[in-house]
């Protein structure tokens, strides 16, 4: 199955900005450079362990929201240290951290309103760092019921050693496509309250359909349960989804544009229908209604 996750462009490829601390102590998330399989990259880490009652906070810059998005997917990559690799900070270390959201409608800049966040998950590692065998975790979060013209991520580290490596934001849209002679725009996947979307086709060139066909966008992204189907018009036939001319249509068409149509009718269209078509030579009413008929299609 098709589907398609589309990616926020975060302002100068940037997306981390401000670091605060409430927890009185003077110590926050900074960056920092590591080196991974002989490459360099640069994470925000914090490693506070020893102090009761941490409460130290890391703000993205502002995420515009596409209007018909109304849930994103928060991918995080990120490293926890064993709180057993410390001495005596066993009691009020932690191995976990916070990923909160908050909806707004302009970006604020640098004010910065802990209040203002609500909650997303709490994010727990699947495999914790020991000493020199770092352990790389991936997690994917759901934040919904956006409304606004934009959004704000934030971590808040309670007092763990962690290390954040990469933080991806995306949405998943069924990808534009075409069914059943009919063609779908792309089409953001529904949220939280919203698992199905139905979208109404529009039939490719020279297809006709009395109800339009439609089909259903699901919450992962995927097109399913087709209903309906468009039709060629007289003289097209279905190839690969589109209504190509028929052979003796392109001829007519191309005839008409080409000469005056009288004198196409009698000295080339005719000679060549009787050559093709042996009900031509007896009148039998139904070919020549169907040839009346891509005529008329072509006058329209």
């Amino acid at each position: 199955m098709q589907r398609a996750n589309r990616s926020f462009c975060l302002r100068g490829g940037r997306l981390l900005l401000m670091s605060q601390d409430y927890s009185g102590q003077t110590l926050m998330w900074e960056v920092t450079q590591r080196t991974l399989n002989g490459s360099q990259f640069y994470t925000y880490s914090i490693c506070n362990v020893e102090e009761r009652e941490q409460d130290n906070w890391l703000r993205t810059t502002f995420i515009q929201r596409r209007p018909s998005v109304s849930q994103v997917f928060v991918e995080l990559q990120f490293i926890v240290r064993d709180c057993n690799s410390f001495d005596g900070a066993s009691l009020t270390c932690k191995e976990t951290f916070n990923l909160y959201s908050s909806d707004a409608d302009a970006d604020v800049g640098t004010t910065f309103r802990k209040g203002q966040f609500k909650k997303v998950a709490t994010v727990a590692p699947d495999e914790i760092t020991k000493k020199n065998d770092m352990r790389i975790n991936t997690e994917t979060k759901v934040v919904q019921s956006l409304s606004q013209k934009g959004f704000y991520l934030a971590f808040q580290d309670i007092g763990a050693c962690i290390a954040l490596l990469s933080v991806r934001v995306y949405y998943k849209a069924c990808p534009a496509t075409r069914k059943s002679l009919a063609s779908f725009p792309e089409t953001v996947a529904g949220g939280l309250n919203q698992q199905l979307k139905k979208v109404t086709g529009k039939c490719v060139d020279n297809a006709y359909s009395e109800d339009l066909p439609h089909i259903y966008c699901t919450a992962d992204g995927e097109w399913v349960v087709p209903v309906g189907q468009c039709q060629c018009v007289a003289g097209f036939e279905e190839v690969e989804d589109t209504c190509q001319a028929q052979f003796i249509f392109a001829l007519i068409t191309w005839g008409y544009k080409t000469y005056l149509y009288d004198e196409y009718l009698s000295w080339v269209l005719l000679p060549y229908l009787r050559g093709i078509l042996p009900s031509a030579n007896t009148g039998s009413p139904r070919q020549w209604e169907e040839c009346q008929a891509l005529l008329q299609h072509v006058l329209a």
